[in-house]
């Protein structure tokens, strides 16, 4: 929290640098406007929570990752351009934002060209993800208390870390034959899964139990 709550900046220029720590500029709400290295890697969890002027931002193409709540809570942030959507992102980076709320779809679904950024939080046991939706970011599908089952789109390609976590209730879960990776720590904090649908090919191609886990005999292949 190098620069946090420090009000006296509001156009800020950071050369050279490779990656901006937690919390770095945390509540620094005169912030109207931010130039980014182009070296930039990565942006740490919080580091511009609540900068309440920032506007607009672009996240240069060779930036790895952007952290959870890294532009959470920037209430007039309605701009965002990311120049490379196979970057780390996590789902909740930008919550509270503008810009965030422009994503969301009918059915409370937040989607960035194909990636699915959140899900809504209801009271429905079933969950399911939109068609056209080609990768879970990083906790997407996060504390959905009440969810049991979840189907996932023909298509998905790609399941990042820990993108259905803290869903306690969730016993069901099938993985599209589209799917080619997936991340770590998948389920943390869902403990209830007992059966997980997957192809034969992908079964073999992975180590079942060390990705999800769970036994195999938590496992239901598809022929």
């Amino acid at each position: 929290y190098a620069f946090a709550y420090c009000n006296g900046i509001e156009t800020l220029k950071i050369p050279h640098v490779k990656k901006i720590g937690s919390g770095a500029f945390a509540y620094c709400q005169n912030i109207k406007k931010i130039q980014f290295s182009k070296k930039l890697k990565c942006v740490k969890e919080r580091a511009f929570i609540d900068c309440v002027s920032l506007g607009s931002i672009t996240i240069p193409k060779n930036t790895e990752r952007i952290d959870e709540e890294a532009f959470s809570q920037c209430d007039n942030l309605k701009k965002v351009t990311i120049k490379n959507m196979d970057m780390e992102l996590v789902g909740n980076a930008f919550e509270g934002t503008p810009w965030m709320e422009s994503l969301k779809d009918e059915e409370g679904f937040y989607i960035l060209d194909g990636v699915l950024l959140k899900a809504r939080k209801s009271t429905r046991m079933v969950l399911n993800v939109p068609k056209g939706v080609r990768r879970l970011a990083e906790k997407s599908i996060y504390g959905c208390d009440y969810v049991e089952r979840i189907h996932l789109p023909e298509g998905l390609e790609q399941i990042d870390d820990y993108a259905i976590a803290g869903c306690w209730r969730l016993h069901y879960f099938n993985i599209p034959d589209s799917v080619t990776t997936i991340g770590k720590d998948l389920f943390w904090g869902s403990w209830n899964v007992w059966e997980i649908r997957i192809s034969r090919e992908f079964y073999d191609k992975i180590n079942f139990e060390k990705v999800f886990g769970l036994s195999k005999e938590n496992a239901v292949i598809r022929d």
